[in-house]
């Protein structure tokens, strides 16, 4: 049991830290190109639920790494609405809606199983949007491909902690989210390799 709560603290000590790079690639480059805003939201969403599910059965790992993260993500959401001048409360508010539904519904009424693949839902959409603007957007400079290669290694130190601890929830979450988080790193990868690529001599 000790071995699992110290791989649990390594998987949220890992979390509390992956938006910040993301949040410095704002600050510096001064731009949300290629940043999907929705996914931001839908992690804002999904972090705050999965905040009290860690409360609710007791892993204090769970509720303070999703919690930072969750804030760190709500500053990102802050930052990008800056960038382009939308309403920050109007990208918020359905966000916090959203997470208080995941919660005190679904957690608390169907149990965690359910949760697990409901709550995964947000997260994966918004990998899914991310994918697309990596895939659609010429300028993907606001993206952090730090963030992206941190998360992947959170979403898969999850998933192991969660198969050894057999907490159904986070098995089922996790393991779609290292499926998708993979997906975009190697996107970013390829997008950002593919100038040099190009002039190489054939």
């Amino acid at each position: 049991m000790m071995l699992l709560d110290v791989l649990g603290w390594v998987a949220a000590c890992t979390g509390m830290l992956s938006g910040l790079p993301q949040l410095v690639r704002l600050l510096r480059e001064r731009t949300s190109a290629g940043v999907s805003l929705p996914m931001w939201q839908l992690n804002v969403a999904a972090l705050y639920a999965w905040s009290c599910h860690g409360f609710h059965i007791g892993q204090f790992s769970l509720l303070i790494s999703n919690l930072l993260l969750a804030v760190t993500s709500t500053a990102v959401v802050v930052m990008i609405c800056r960038d382009r001048n939308q309403s920050i409360w109007g990208k918020l508010v359905p966000a916090f809606l959203l997470s208080a539904f995941l919660f005190g519904v679904i957690d608390l009424l169907l149990g965690p199983l359910v949760y697990g693949l409901v709550a995964v839902l947000p997260l994966a959409v918004g990998q899914v949007t991310q994918f697309l603007d990596l895939r659609r957007s010429v300028d993907i400079s606001g993206v952090s491909g730090g963030f992206l290669a941190v998360n992947m290694l959170v979403q898969a130190l999850w998933l192991v902690w969660a198969v050894l601890m057999g907490e159904y929830a986070v098995t089922a979450a996790s393991t779609v989210m290292t499926l998708l988080t993979g997906a975009n790193l190697v996107l970013y990868l390829w997008r950002v390799g593919r100038p040099v690529a190009e002039a190489e001599p054939v």
